[in-house]
C-alpha cells in the first residue's frame, strides 16, 4: 500500500471507467438506502492505505460519520483464492478494528456462491443463536431489523443451560436477555416468518449438536462474539479455537473442519472501557431497540 492513506468517495451518478469487485455491494446498499425512505444513509468510500494503518482509516471514518455498525470481511473466502500473506494482513486489520472501533462491529464470513444466491421472490432465512450477553443482544437487534423485510425470515434459537433452569438468582445480563427476547417476540407476533425456539443443553457437546442441525436450514447465522467464558456450554471449545477473534461460537462456524455452507455474521457491541456495569452502548442497535 501507499505510505499516505487515500480515501476516495464514490459519488452517485458518476460512471466508473472499470468495474470493481465491490460494485455489486455498493449497488445493493444504494438500493437498500432508496427503499428505506430516509431511515438509512449510505456513503461508500474506497480506502487505499497500507495494511499497518488501515484500521485507523476505518475507525476514524466511522467516528466522523457517526456510524452505528462497521462490517468487515473475514480474511478467508471459500470462493476466492487469497494468498496466505494477504489473508494474515487482513486478519490483523480485522483484529485491530474489533479493538478500536467506536461502534459495533460485524465480521462477515461469506460462503455464498453464484449457485446459492436466493431469488428476490424467495424467503431469505436467518438464524440468531443466543446464549446471552450484550453481543448476543446486539446480534438479535440487527436481526430484528432485518425481519421487517417481507422476504426475510428470522429464527431465534436460545440455548439454555439445564443447571440454570431452576436457579432464580438472575444477573443483570440475564434480565436484559429476557427483555431483548420479549421485544423480538412482541415486534414479530404477527409475522409468520419469525420463530422463537429454546434448546436445553448441558455442555458444549449439546451446543455443537444444536448447531449441526442448522447446517443446511439457513442462509445466514448471526451470533455474538463474546460470551461468559466460564459457562458450562462453552467448556472444551476454548482448547480447539482456530480463530479466537471470532469468539467461541463464531470460531466453530468458521472452522475449516466444518462443512457448513451457510454464511455467518459475528457481531460485537463495542463497550466503553470505563463501563463497569456492562451497560449497553447508547449508540448500539440493542440500546435503540430497547429505548435505552
Amino acid at each position: 500500500g501507499r505510505a499516505t492513506p487515500t480515501i476516495v468517495a464514490h459519488h452517485r451518478g458518476k460512471k466508473e471507467t472499470t468495474l470493481e469487485e465491490s460494485d455489486h455491494i455498493i449497488n445493493a446498499l444504494r438500493l437498500y438506502e432508496k427503499q428505506s425512505h430516509g431511515n438509512i444513509t449510505f456513503c461508500p468510500f474506497s480506502a487505499i492505505s497500507p495494511y499497518a494503518t488501515m484500521h485507523n482509516d476505518v475507525c476514524h471514518l466511522a467516528m466522523d460519520k457517526r456510524a452505528a455498525f462497521v462490517v468487515v470481511p473475514f480474511h478467508k473466502h471459500w470462493a476466492i483464492h487469497t494468498s496466505e500473506a494477504e489473508a494474515n494482513c487482513i486478519r490483523n486489520v480485522n483484529r485491530k478494528i474489533l479493538t478500536m472501533a467506536p461502534c459495533s462491529v460485524g465480521v462477515f464470513i461469506d460462503r455464498s456462491t453464484s449457485s446459492t444466491n436466493t431469488p428476490l421472490t424467495n424467503v431469505y432465512n436467518i438464524c440468531v443463536l443466543l446464549i446471552g450477553g450484550q453481543d448476543d443482544r446486539e446480534a438479535l437487534a440487527y436481526a430484528n431489523r432485518m425481519a421487517i423485510h417481507p422476504n426475510v425470515g428470522v429464527t431465534l434459537v436460545r440455548l439454555i443451560e439445564r443447571k440454570k433452569l431452576d436457579n432464580f438468582n438472575y444477573t443483570q445480563d440475564m434480565v436484559k436477555d429476557a427483555e431483548a427476547i420479549n421485544a423480538f417476540r412482541e415486534a414479530n407476533m404477527n409475522n409468520k416468518l419469525c420463530i422463537y425456539e429454546e434448546e436445553e443443553v448441558k455442555d458444549s457437546v449439546g451446543v455443537v449438536s444444536v448447531i449441526r442441525k442448522m447446517e443446511n436450514c439457513f442462509d445466514l447465522i448471526i451470533v455474538g462474539r463474546h460470551h461468559d467464558c466460564n459457562s458450562a456450554l462453552l467448556g472444551g471449545l476454548r482448547e480447539w479455537s482456530e480463530f479466537p477473534e471470532l469468539g467461541f461460537i463464531g470460531d466453530m462456524l468458521a472452522s475449516s473442519d466444518t462443512n457448513y455452507e451457510v454464511s455467518v455474521l459475528i457481531v460485537q457491541q463495542q463497550a466503553f472501557p470505563e463501563d463497569k456495569l456492562q451497560l449497553e452502548n447508547p449508540n448500539s442497535a440493542a440500546a435503540v431497540n430497547m429505548n435505552i
